[in-house]
């Protein structure tokens, strides 16, 4: 019995992962917003470089979906990526909290950011995780 399951949950995965592209190429945004979010479920290998890709959407539920995603995936590699989109969104509150709260998931640590601060507040907080990234040392 176990070996008939391995081909139905592989050919189960692959319609997921079909149906996930196919979302994510629609015009609609709310498609693309439940194949950013089946992505990390169904193929999360495949899924990090589509979900940085994602985080350069149009619209804003889009990029959120895809950051939690990765936040889901907790893949310290895709924080320079995150950062990037949390530069972009400042003055998004919606977006801009679902990156820092995708940022604390992936490092384990609250990045302890001030919505209400003027942005270039924002953007010197989003400076200072930068400098703390690229001073870490890799986990032995």
């Amino acid at each position: 019995m176990e070996q008939r399951r391995r081909p139905f949950a592989t050919w189960l995965g692959r319609l997921q992962l079909w149906r996930a592209r196919r979302l994510l190429a629609s015009a609609a945004h709310a498609d693309r917003q439940k194949g950013a979010g089946l992505l990390a479920q169904v193929a999360p290998t495949a899924a990090t470089p589509l979900l940085i890709q994602i985080l350069k959407d149009e619209h804003h539920l889009v990029r959120t979906a895809a950051a939690e995603s990765l936040a889901s995936l907790r893949i310290p590699e895709t924080l320079p990526a995150l950062l990037d989109a949390l530069e972009e969104a400042v003055g998004n509150h919606y977006l801009s909290t679902a990156l820092w709260e995708s940022v604390e998931r992936i490092t384990g640590e609250l990045a302890g950011f001030d919505f209400n601060a003027p942005e270039p507040d924002q953007r010197r907080r989003i400076a200072d995780w930068r400098r703390k990234m690229s001073t870490a040392q890799p986990a032995s």
